[in-house]
């Protein structure tokens, strides 16, 4: 009995001397694949309302191209997209509601740090596009003669498209030091509605390829 031990703990011997370094080597791989893992950027973009009007998707493709031109040169990063209602639910929570005002001013470094690290992500880059379209009513007169020959006055207002101030906002944070590492604003205004076409359409889609030319010029990762 006691040989038959002694021969079963040579060969446990020897099986474990066969496998540790497979172990090892295992845990080795292991290790150096969890140093070398990239840090996680998170993205979102939104657009509001009214920059969306009159059913206008071209912003919003004109938006996701400039930030996924951005995005594509940060190789050593996994990039992460969010949903954008994800951003607005919590945003929601925060009584900051998803217009100019509330997008771009009140937005800030706190609440952009709570979200990052409620997505685990290590940096989170927030780009956010808004539009004002201003207008005025214009008085058209339209005069007439019935068929006595007597003239008559029909006068009738249209809301007539002026231009769209366009404005972008793109906060980039690291979320683990706790602090930006761009806080970029800008706002340009487009040119008159185009003559033919959706006026809203024309001036917003004008004053986004402003907006987005200077910050695919300046805005850097």
């Amino acid at each position: 009995m006691a040989e038959l031990l002694r021969r079963v703990n040579i060969i446990m011997i020897g099986i474990l001397l066969v496998l540790l370094p497979g172990i090892s080597l295992a845990a080795a791989e292991e290790a150096a694949g969890q140093a070398e893992a990239k840090p996680v950027l998170g993205v979102v973009l939104l657009l509001t309302d009214q920059m969306r009007a009159e059913h206008n998707a071209k912003p919003t493709d004109m938006f996701r191209a400039a930030v996924n031109a951005k995005t594509a040169q940060k190789t050593a990063f996994t990039v992460q997209t969010i949903p954008e209602t994800e951003l607005t639910s919590f945003l929601g929570k925060k009584d900051i509601l998803p217009d100019s005002v509330g997008l771009m001013r009140e937005m800030k470094l706190a609440q952009l740090l709570e979200f990052g690290k409620s997505k685990n992500v290590d940096f989170l880059l927030v780009v956010v596009g808004d539009a004002k379209v201003s207008h005025h009513m214009k008085t058209n007169i339209n005069n007439w003669k019935d068929k006595d020959g007597k003239t008559h006055t029909n006068a009738y207002e249209t809301d007539e498209v002026d231009y769209a101030d366009v404005m972008l906002r793109a906060a980039y944070v690291d979320v683990k030091k706790g602090e930006y590492v761009q806080n970029y604003s800008i706002e340009r205004r487009s040119g008159p509605p185009a003559v033919f076409g959706n006026s809203v359409r024309s001036v917003v889609n004008d004053g986004s390829t402003r907006v987005l030319s200077e910050f695919t010029q300046k805005f850097t990762l």
